[in-house]
């Protein structure tokens, strides 16, 4: 937001006169006055005395905290010279203004599942008025650096180990819920067992197969003899009996 003085406005009526000298200071109100006496207008002075400065700050905005309103020390300077120049513009009701309430900003009950499936359980927090502003502070400043962990507060690791019997461990329980968005609730869990693998050795499989034998007269003659395949061992290779070869030779004969 980009905040003018009084010549930097754009009516500057009436143009005869400089524009400062329209507007004058009169007791908790700013007049303007127009190309004639009658024509006039009065801003009445809102009250600065109740925004809190904040020491380290820059924002240039107002900050309401349950009902306290806190800013930078730049910017109710900048707000103290622009209404003692005249200026009824740039005040508190014309400003940007952020409203949030203490509870709104400390209650963090919606990550408790995102911190479960981090493994992470927080111990320390942003909880102070003054450490939060700090940090929306921090958050809306165009030089931003990078901050340790530790300014935020302090954190605990639980690790854990996975269970392939239960399917939990290593936040593999929550998973469900941070994706889902949906609330963790441990009774909707399911337990899914896996079967034990099954001995497959010594099994076989049944088939046919079927030689089309040359055609010696008009009639084709097909040929269907039994197969068993040894199907514990995958690398198993299918070797026709002698009966079958001598069966088979025997029909090929003219």
């Amino acid at each position: 937001m980009e905040f003018k003085s009084l010549t930097g406005i754009r009516n500057v009526y009436p143009e005869e006169r400089s524009v400062q000298s329209s507007y004058s200071n009169k007791g908790n109100s700013i007049n303007y006055a127009g190309k004639y006496k009658e024509n006039s207008l009065n801003f009445t002075i809102e009250d600065l005395s109740g925004v809190s400065v904040v020491g380290g700050t820059s924002f240039n905005f107002i900050l309401e905290i349950d009902g306290r309103e806190y800013t930078s020390p730049q910017f109710k300077s900048f707000l103290e010279k622009s209404l003692s120049s005249g200026n009824p513009y740039i005040q508190k009701s014309s400003v940007t203004r952020v409203s949030f309430t203490k509870n709104e900003l400390t209650t963090a009950e919606i990550f408790d599942v995102r911190e479960k499936y981090s493994e992470v359980q927080i111990t320390d927090n942003l909880d102070t008025v003054n450490e939060l502003i700090k940090h929306i502070d921090w958050l809306v400043s165009r030089e931003q650096t990078l901050r340790d962990v530790s300014d935020y507060g302090k954190y605990t690791l639980n690790t854990t180990e996975y269970n392939i019997e239960s399917d939990s461990g290593i936040g593999f329980e929550y998973s469900d819920a941070v994706e889902s968005g949906t609330p963790y609730v441990a009774s909707n869990d399911i337990v899914t067992t896996q079967p034990e693998p099954k001995n497959e050795s010594k099994k076989t499989l049944t088939t046919q197969q079927i030689e089309n034998l040359p055609i010696v007269s008009q009639t084709p003659t097909n040929i269907s003899v039994p197969i068993s395949y040894d199907i514990s061992n995958p690398f198993t290779v299918y070797k026709p009996s002698i009966d079958f070869l001598q069966y088979r030779d025997s029909n090929l004969r003219f």
